[in-house]
């Protein structure tokens, strides 16, 4: 799990870093794709939040049911982005 944070984050930074150059519309895309993956792992973490969630990184469960519907606003977000995204 912690590899698959380490990349994860990775490519968030190299997403971030591409809307700055002619792939910014290939960016957009990447990073709406990657959020799509992330819905997932926002279920899971309201799902089992006892499981999961220990007092040096603890969130709330309200947070967690907050960051669900903005999950897909930012995916949305993303999208339109990309829709308007004009090649430089």
């Amino acid at each position: 799990a912690d590899a698959a944070i380490a990349i994860s984050a990775v490519v968030e930074w190299l997403l971030a870093a591409l809307l700055w150059t002619r792939m910014h519309r290939t960016a957009w895309l990447g990073i709406a794709a990657l959020m799509v993956v992330y819905v997932p792992v926002h279920v899971y973490v309201i799902t089992h939040h006892e499981a999961i969630i220990n007092p040096p990184v603890a969130i709330p469960l309200w947070l967690a049911w907050v960051r669900l519907p903005l999950q897909f606003l930012l995916i949305g977000w993303a999208g339109w982005m990309w829709r308007q995204a004009r090649d430089r």
